[in-house]
């Protein structure tokens, strides 16, 4: 799958894997997967063994990580 049809997927879809929810927040894969062994982070949703983030949650999560600076 190319780039594009990623982007499109990712820009469509209602839950997100790990790879792709690193991809629609712009930081590392890593970092979901630290994250989720410390319990902290974005809510997520365990399939058996697969793992799934909700763009609502993303959303809502990356809103709380947002730093207004005083001028």
């Amino acid at each position: 799958m190319g780039w594009g049809k990623v982007r499109q997927h990712i820009e469509q879809a209602d839950l997100l894997n790990t790879a792709e929810t690193a991809c629609y927040c712009h930081v590392s894969f890593r970092m979901f997967e630290r994250n989720r062994g410390k319990g902290t982070g974005a809510p997520f949703i365990r399939l058996g063994s697969r793992i799934f983030y909700r763009r609502s949650d993303l959303d809502a999560y990356l809103e709380r990580c947002r730093v207004e600076v005083a001028l």
